[in-house]
């Protein structure tokens, strides 16, 4: 067997049946690596085994006591202060982040409908007055009006004050 196969087994060494042991026993006589590591956590249970024998000295249990105590008071004053302030900042934030969403979707609704605006102005487009505007007959003559002129005005912001700084 691989010493990947067996490295499961060495840890759970006392888990395993008899003829587990004796493979795995036989293959820890021919493998250094798998000896080692067996070593290592034969030596970690017994550290481990110690340390829960072990029974800590108290030098004065009531005092250990008085200091919890007064931990879970002022533990508990700061509780509710610090449970209020969590939920003032949870409500604020959140109606903080929709108010700001909110105005920003504003402004890009209303930065799209001046470039709309100055794209109907610099176009130079005829429609009579209080006529309903339909999207294909605005194409249509606007296109129309750029086979005939052959160079339109510039539609974006960006490029009308660009054009207007040179003249």
């Amino acid at each position: 067997m691989k010493c990947s196969d067996l490295e499961k087994s060495i840890y759970l060494f006392e888990e395993l049946s008899a003829s587990e042991k004796r493979n795995l026993e036989m293959h820890l006589a021919e493998c250094k690596a798998c000896r080692a590591l067996a070593a290592q956590v034969k030596k970690s249970r017994s550290i481990i085994q110690e340390a829960s024998t072990l029974i800590p000295e108290l030098k004065n249990p009531n005092q250990i006591t008085q200091r919890i105590m007064q931990e879970l008071r002022t533990e508990e004053r700061v509780g509710v202060w610090s449970q209020l302030t969590v939920y003032i900042d949870s409500v604020f934030v959140r109606y903080a982040f929709s108010a700001m969403s909110l105005v920003l979707v504003l402004l890009f609704v209303w930065e799209w409908r001046s470039e709309v605006d100055l794209a109907v102005r610099n176009s130079k487009l005829d429609f009579p007055q209080g006529s309903i505007l339909n999207a294909r007959a605005i194409s249509n003559q606007y296109l129309n009006q750029k086979k005939a002129n052959h160079a339109t005005e510039p539609v974006s912001r960006y490029a009308y004050y660009k054009q207007s700084a040179r003249k």
